[in-house]
């Protein structure tokens, strides 16, 4: 009877260590999925800051994107720096998007980025380069984008 006593009393302090043990980790993924989010958001950060560090640092560079967003006529070279231009940053919009889908974008800072793409898609050229390029983007991404669009592709 009372080894039988001595053994409840070890397994409830065993289920109860389990349960400490449980509760630990989960503390410890919720910290490990709060570290990821911030090093995505920094990730995400440094994109959007070396797309605008390119044309703050190349005047040439600069010209050709206000150029080529004002509709004016670019050579074929500034043509093709224009178009490579506008999609690493269909890219960047492309991460953007697949994060907060996934749940490591925060809705507000996700809400301000897309405004901030529709200001860009008012734009002829820029909506020009997303119709030609589209395709290679998931669907969900596409309908986003071309949800922001003042004409049809």
């Amino acid at each position: 009877m009372e080894s039988e006593r001595i053994n409840r009393w070890l397994t409830l302090g065993a289920n109860f260590g389990v349960l400490v043990g449980i509760l630990l980790l989960v503390y410890e993924l919720n910290q490990s999925r709060e570290l990821v989010r911030s090093e995505i958001r920094n990730e995400l950060s440094n994109g959007v800051v070396e797309l605008l560090s390119q044309t703050a640092e190349n005047g040439d560079l600069a010209s050709i994107i206000f150029r080529g967003n004002s509709s004016d006529e670019l050579s074929p070279e500034e043509g093709f720096r224009y178009s490579s231009f506008m999609r690493a940053f269909f890219r960047y919009a492309a991460n953007v998007h697949y994060q907060y889908r996934n749940g490591m974008y925060e809705e507000t800072e996700y809400v301000r980025q897309r405004s901030a793409w529709g200001n860009l898609f008012i734009l002829n050229a820029v909506a020009k380069e997303w119709c030609e390029y589209r395709a290679t983007f998931p669907d969900e991404l596409i309908a986003e984008l071309d949800s922001l669009l003042t004409q049809e592709c």
